[in-house]
């Protein structure tokens, strides 16, 4: 059982990105190590990382307190970073990450790993797949399975806030699909949504992300009912990485889906599981 400080400070401060100045929240380990391990927490799309940000920390303390220190980031255009969510483009999102990267490293970080949340998952994916031994390990929460079908979910909220307003003119997914195919940006749930984010989110999928020297991968999804399988997209995903030799640990936890309740929740079988999969690889 780790004993996690209850004030663990953490260090506030930016970072400087391709785009802008990306703020950061750092948890130094409050253990003594001979090889330090850092871990980067790559977030979730728009509304989903407010609602997060209570487990995040959560997990962070844990973390540093078991011997790690983690690297909290918000993405250009998000958060308290520099930008508008308008101006994000999935490139520079790739490019905030290995300039984190690098600042860790610089600090004498000799290991990275990386925690992604949703989306986020999808962009350590990306990275570990383009840069070899980019990531030491991949934990990946409720990763996103398909980019395009996200978007449409997230697109559903401003036709559900039209029906609710009683907005005379209907649209649709399809429709709001033709305005940013034109080139127009569109907002959604006070997010600017530009054409070439959701053009670049449109073409990931999680299943082809993957080369034959990935890192180990601990595929994490949180469930209301104890004994359910996982959904046939994951598990699909899960068994092609395994034929494919990748070492995929995939397990269901039980837990509210945080970063989409109507009020802010938390999953602490969660943060033991993941606390315990980090442990377990510098055993």
């Amino acid at each position: 059982m780790i004993s996690v400080p209850a004030g663990i400070p953490a260090q506030s401060f930016f970072i400087q990105g391709t785009a802008g100045k990306l703020f950061a929240m750092y948890y130094p380990t409050q253990r003594k190590v001979t090889k330090r391990r850092d871990i980067i927490f790559l977030p979730p799309f728009a509304e989903e990382m407010n609602k997060s940000r209570r487990m995040l920390a959560q997990q962070a303390r844990r973390l540093a307190g078991a011997g790690f220190g983690v690297l909290v980031l918000d993405l250009y255009g998000t958060g308290e970073s520099q930008g508008d969510f308008g101006q994000a483009r999935w490139s520079i999102w790739k490019d905030d990450v290995v300039a984190a990267r690098a600042w860790l490293q610089h600090q004498g970080a000799t290991l990275v790993s990386a925690l992604g949340l949703r989306l986020g998952a999808l962009l350590a994916m990306d990275l570990a797949q383009q840069q070899n031994n980019f990531f030491e390990r991949l934990v990946l929460w409720q990763p996103v399975i398909n980019g395009a079908s996200m978007i449409n979910q997230f697109l559903r909220l401003r036709l559900a806030a039209d029906m609710i307003s009683g907005a005379e003119e209907r649209e649709s997914t399809q429709s709001l699909r033709r305005t940013m195919a034109s080139g127009r940006s569109i907002e959604v749930g006070g997010y600017e949504l530009a054409s070439e984010l959701v053009t670049a989110i449109d073409e990931l999928r999680i299943e082809q992300m993957l080369r034959k020297d990935s890192p180990p991968v601990s595929w994490l999804e949180l469930t209301s009912e104890e004994g359910r399988s996982f959904a046939p997209a994951s598990q699909r995903v899960i068994e092609q990485w395994r034929e494919k030799g990748t070492h995929v640990d995939a397990k269901q936890v039980s837990g509210p889906p945080f970063w989409s309740s109507a009020e802010i929740a938390e999953a602490p079988l969660l943060l033991q599981v993941t606390t315990q999969i980090f442990q377990e690889a510098t055993v």
